[in-house]
């Protein structure tokens, strides 16, 4: 029996069956999912001290500290995860985000659509 063909027909039907991203992606659904993964390591409560900033991708909406200052929800800060995520306008002292891996592309089209 040969079983070449067939494993390459199976492997074609497989990457035809690669998901489509919301045209609307929801918050806890497809986004925080997605921050979970791959941002609130360094994007959230308590911030670490390398460089992170007050931005909490673990959180949709602002958020008071115990200090009283506030720190910037998802929400807000939309155009400035689609810049750092998409490598798009960063100024010389800013980097690509997540600094460890490029977002696949599916992860990209969530983000996009979400902004």
């Amino acid at each position: 029996m040969r079983r070449g063909p067939v494993i390459a027909i199976v492997l074609a039907a497989a990457a035809c069956d690669s998901p489509t991203p919301p045209d609307v992606p929801s918050w806890q659904v497809d986004v925080m999912p997605l921050f979970a993964a791959n941002c609130v390591r360094c994007h959230a409560y308590p911030f670490r001290g390398d460089g992170a900033t007050a931005l909490r991708l673990d959180s949709f909406d602002d958020t008071e500290l115990a200090n009283g200052d506030i720190a910037s929800g998802a929400s807000r800060s939309v155009q400035a995860i689609f810049r750092h995520t998409h490598d798009i306008a960063l100024l010389p002292d800013q980097r690509r985000m997540p600094p460890d891996r490029p977002l696949e592309e599916y992860e990209l089209a969530v983000i996009r659509n979400w902004g």
